[in-house]
């Protein structure tokens, strides 16, 4: 069935639509057809019945977005890292001394005003260079850093870039403007500006993998409208975005935290340190095939207490014995949650069992409490996984 929608006066049927779930903070998901966002809200289209949802009650949008196609672009590719945190990528960037303009592979020919750019990679980075470029980025200067590899070290020069093109960076260096081959220069770094990304209201992720901080966004028959920077808006398909985020400033990952306090009980004389983002020997957190970037990694028997202040509503994760132990069958813990000093979850995880999706109510709570207590195997393999642990205010 095709259900008709109105829409600024635009009819179109929800069959050209690409369908979405639309995640909110109080753990619901709606799925449907999105319509419209506009004036601050989602609107999608949920089995035949619009349903409007607030941007300070919406967590994501994600589209099951087909994966990006191979750019037939041969001209050179450039990153560009915003002040407020934006990354994405230009074809055939170039630079007046006003605006970095350049052809994006989601939103066509783009422009973004100098001032806002932190950034610019000419060079792809590997295992050598990636630490170095972070330092440099990290780096505080009233100058323009122009970056020049030698061998598997970052050097530079401090001094004015004045505009580039693709032949050529125009560099002011000691009172003298040096023509310097872009095919020699590394990158660009620019002083940092207090900018942030206080602002935005959302991040918006592309098939292409950019990840954009924009402060204002709409969607209207099927085009997205984004305001990536002053003065620089953009407009892209939305067969173009996976995801937009609304969570800033709203999710804080448990592994992000320190905990108040930290116990841990051997079963013998072998000591487990508790691990986040990763697990005891720095291999990435699994679950059921499923890699997560964030999370705590715990064995028994260790009871990690996290200081809330009442600032947060649920706890959501995925929980589940490590897949480097669980395919061989073994581990099994037994998992407490309190909430202050009510029981809000109490079971026992083990390496056969799936993993499953946790949703604990917090609110009002002052303190969490997380107790992974041994299991009926000694401590053999009590590897436990809380994937994409986060806190939800």
């Amino acid at each position: 069935m095709k259900y008709w929608i109105l829409s600024l006066g635009l009819f179109f049927t929800t069959a050209d639509l690409m369908a979405a779930e639309v995640a909110t903070l109080d753990g619901k998901v709606h799925s449907g057809e999105i319509v419209s966002i506009s004036d601050g809200q989602v609107t999608l289209n949920e089995n035949g019945a619009p349903v409007s949802i607030p941007f300070d009650r919406a967590m994501a949008v994600r589209w099951d977005s087909p994966a990006a196609s191979s750019s037939a672009e041969t001209r050179a590719e450039t990153r560009l890292r915003l002040h407020n945190g934006s990354q994405t990528t230009l074809f055939a960037a170039q630079c007046d001394g006003r605006n970095v303009q350049g052809v994006n592979p989601a939103a066509g020919d783009v422009s973004v005003p100098h001032s806002a750019v932190q950034a610019v990679l000419f060079k792809p980075l590997d295992e050598k260079t990636r630490g170095q470029w972070e330092e440099l980025l990290a780096k505080s200067t009233s100058d323009d850093l122009l970056v020049i590899r030698k061998g598997d070290t970052l050097d530079f020069l401090t001094g004015v870039v004045t505009e580039y093109g693709e032949a050529e960076v125009n560099f002011l260096y000691q009172g003298s403007e040096i023509p310097v081959k872009r095919e020699k220069v590394f990158g660009l770094i620019h002083p940092t500006r207090d900018t942030g990304n206080g602002t935005a209201i959302g991040q918006v992720k592309t098939v292409y993998g950019d990840v954009l901080f924009v402060d204002s966004l709409s969607l209207q028959n099927q085009t997205v409208t984004l305001q990536v920077a002053a003065n620089a808006s953009w407009k892209l398909p939305q067969s173009q975005i996976r995801e937009i985020d609304f969570s800033l400033g709203r999710v804080v990952y448990l592994s992000d935290l320190e905990p108040e306090m930290v116990e841990h009980t051997p079963f013998f004389d072998t000591v487990w340190t508790y691990q986040r983002d990763r697990t005891n020997v720095g291999a990435p957190l699994r679950l059921g095939g499923v890699e997560y970037t964030k999370g705590v990694w715990i064995h028994s028997k260790t009871s990690l207490t996290y200081r809330l202040a009442g600032d947060y509503t649920r706890l959501q994760a995925m929980i589940g014995i490590d897949d480097a132990v669980a395919a061989n069958g073994l581990g099994q813990v037994r998992v407490q949650i309190k909430a202050d000093d009510k029981v809000v979850f109490e079971e026992d995880v083990a390496a056969l069992d799936a993993p499953r999706a946790l949703e604990i109510d917090l609110t009002s709570a002052r303190f969490l409490h997380i107790l992974v207590d041994f299991g009926s195997g000694l401590d053999i393999s009590d590897h436990l996984v809380l994937g994409d642990a986060r806190l939800i205010k």
